[in-house]
């Protein structure tokens, strides 16, 4: 015992690439297609969705979350990600100067307007 069998690599590898193939096709697929591009005439609690330049990264100093803020065509947004939305993930994935897209609900904290995502396949690398 403690070594495996011919059969049962074959089956860990097919397991290993059947993950990795979900893993993929996770955060290939495209964002929702209701979601509007953000605007000044967006309203709190619409799905919006805005493209630009990541000029700043952090996670919160409590909570584990994520905060980008994106520079856009026309000024500048934050987007927010949970920790239960893929913080840690994003966080490895997106940098500062990357150019992303992300979807999510248009929300507002302190009285400033952010993008609020809900996992991470709202947030794309372009």
């Amino acid at each position: 015992m403690g070594t495996m069998q011919k059969e049962e690599k074959v089956g860990a590898v097919l397991l290993i690439m059947a993950l990795l193939l979900l893993a993929v096709i996770y955060f290939a697929l495209p964002a929702p297609s209701d979601a509007e591009r953000l605007s000044d005439a967006s309203q709190l609690d619409d799905k919006v969705y805005a493209e630009g330049l990541v000029i700043e990264k952090r996670m919160t100093r409590t909570g584990g979350h994520l905060i980008l803020s994106v520079k856009m065509d026309v000024g500048a947004i934050d987007v927010f990600v949970h920790r239960n939305a893929g913080a840690s993930e994003i966080d490895v994935r997106v940098h500062e100067g990357d150019r992303i897209r992300a979807y999510g609900i248009l929300s507002e904290f302190r009285g400033e307007r952010q993008i609020r995502i809900q996992s991470g396949g709202d947030i794309i690398v372009l």
